[in-house]
């Protein structure tokens, strides 16, 4: 009931509420010590204090709950609150009935924001928006939609591998340049020094430009792959034809 929150609530009443609590255990304490002074023994100071405790204990609890039935008294006798009870109920009627409706309308919109989401990843101009880390996740994520096990390697200490990839029973080592310029020799250099020092399989490169010639002669006659995102969404569209034509 929020919107009624705060009626028949005062700082007042809070204060006088405190007041009383504080009284009541004064009161159980002072009891306490009159009644073991009475009966000639101190020493049953702690028994008639529990004793005393008992109702002090009922008290503050009758105490508590009072502001909130005050409240909700007053929340009752608002000249607003048989309106909101209309509508609230009202309210409810309407999602009861239409809530099969407004799941599907939710479905709706997920898809249709699953369908904007890859018909993005299929134009060049977003994957050069990405940062690298971003880059290296989505490229894994395109290995895997392509039948690749692909698990992105913790950014640090990864030795100069960002995904490490299974096609079956070779293993392959990929780097991911998300540059704007083209890749260097250099970079294939270290990809084969990562390659042979891990014993891997393979090495790919995917870059969202394209290599220098000189990356192309190093990679020559070697198990390296040099791609381009162009090159690899190229491969998950023929993956897709596949499945089309496949009785």
């Amino acid at each position: 009931m929020r919107y009624f929150s705060g009626v028949g609530e005062t700082p007042v009443l809070h204060a006088v509420l405190e007041v009383l609590t504080w009284l009541l255990a004064c009161a159980a304490i002072v009891g306490s010590l009159v009644f073991a002074e009475w009966v000639g023994h101190i020493g049953t100071w702690l028994i008639w204090l529990c004793l005393f405790s008992v109702p002090f204990c009922l008290a503050r609890l009758a105490i508590e709950s009072l502001p909130d039935t005050l409240s909700e008294r007053a929340k009752r006798r608002h000249k607003l609150y048989s309106r909101w009870e209309e509508y609230t109920s009202a309210r409810d009627e309407w999602h009861r009935v239409h809530s099969s409706e407004i799941a599907k309308q939710r479905e709706r919109q997920r898809e249709l924001r699953r369908q904007e989401a890859d018909e993005a990843r299929r134009r060049l101009d977003w994957w050069k928006s990405l940062d690298g880390k971003q880059f290296e996740k989505e490229v894994a994520g395109l290995l895997r939609r392509l039948g690749y096990q692909a698990k992105v390697t913790p950014y640090s200490g990864d030795g100069g591998v960002d995904i490490s990839v299974q096609a079956g029973a070779t293993r392959i080592v990929v780097q991911c340049k998300a540059h704007s310029n083209y890749i260097s020799p250099g970079v294939v250099r270290e990809l084969y020094g990562t390659m042979i020092d891990g014993k891997a399989d393979e090495g790919w490169v995917v870059t969202t430009n394209g290599f220098y010639s000189g990356a192309h002669a190093f990679a020559r006659d070697k198990p390296i792959k040099l791609i381009t995102i162009a090159e690899l969404l190229g491969w998950e569209s023929q993956e897709q034809e596949m499945d089309r034509v496949a009785p």
